[in-house]
């Protein structure tokens, strides 16, 4: 159970990252693109 929750928290912090990068990267492209 816990090496589920802390694949849970994993996944979450992963998909933070994604998401931040997919913001700057469609930022970025709607000044420069």
């Amino acid at each position: 159970m816990a090496k589920e929750s802390a694949g849970e928290l994993i996944a979450f912090k992963y998909n933070e990252r994604v998401n931040a990068l997919f913001l700057i990267s469609y930022f970025l492209c709607q000044n420069y693109c």
